[in-house]
């Protein structure tokens, strides 16, 4: 008698889950031109369902297929389940789109996700910048962001001149070396590169007008 009545409310507790999976893809369809974070919402509660009922063989393909939309757009959606406590935050503060979260989520390393962010919120990077930016490595990422910086212009004065005084110091510890401190194979590299840097500098000093005497 117990087995039959831990069965029935199995059962109950299966067609009101598939039941509540129906009236999500209802919404869904009704969410069609809606934001991507509302989208994203009812896809990821019916795929949780989705697992509960079938286990395993439920995919996200089974899911894409259900809901009639492609593949890729599933993907896309479900991937802001990775989303970390920080970008959830910014997004919720509205200094990011889920639609730029999803696509840092679906084709970017997790790893880097909180740089990858902090990135496209600081320099407002479009959905073009993003797609651009393949970082491998956080030194990637800083890079990404000085090129920006100097493409857009800073918008410091101050953070340019500490950037700049930084760059010339390590220069100017580096031009304490001898030449033969560098791998042999380097060493004309090394000294076409500073040739390179020194008519960059004469251009800049020209170009403004500046004359050092």
């Amino acid at each position: 008698m117990k087995k039959t009545l831990v069965i029935a409310k199995e059962d109950k507790k299966s067609s009101q889950l598939k039941k509540e999976y129906e009236v999500l893809k209802f919404q869904f369809e009704k969410q069609i031109a809606s934001e991507t974070l509302k989208k994203y919402l009812i896809l990821s509660k019916a795929y949780k369902i989705g697992k509960i009922l079938n286990g395993f063989k439920f995919t996200r393909q089974t899911l894409a297929k259900d809901f009639q939309i492609p593949y890729s757009t599933a993907k896309r959606l479900l991937s802001l389940d990775k989303m970390t406590p920080k970008t959830k935050r910014l997004l919720h503060s509205g200094k990011i789109s889920a639609f730029k979260v999803a696509q840092i989520t679906s084709t970017k390393s997790h790893l880097f996700q909180d740089e990858i962010v902090d990135l496209v919120v600081s320099k407002e990077l479009n959905s073009q910048d993003i797609k651009k930016l393949k970082p491998e490595n956080v030194k990637d990422i800083n890079e990404y962001k000085f090129n920006k910086a100097i493409e857009k212009g800073y918008s410091r004065k101050d953070s340019l001149y500490l950037n700049f005084q930084n760059t010339a110091n390590r220069l100017n510890s580096f031009l304490t070396l001898n030449i033969d401190s560098f791998p042999d194979t380097k060493k004309f590299e090394v000294l076409a590169k500073l040739r390179e840097i020194k008519k960059q500098i004469d251009f800049f000093l020209e170009k403004n007008s500046i004359v050092i005497t």
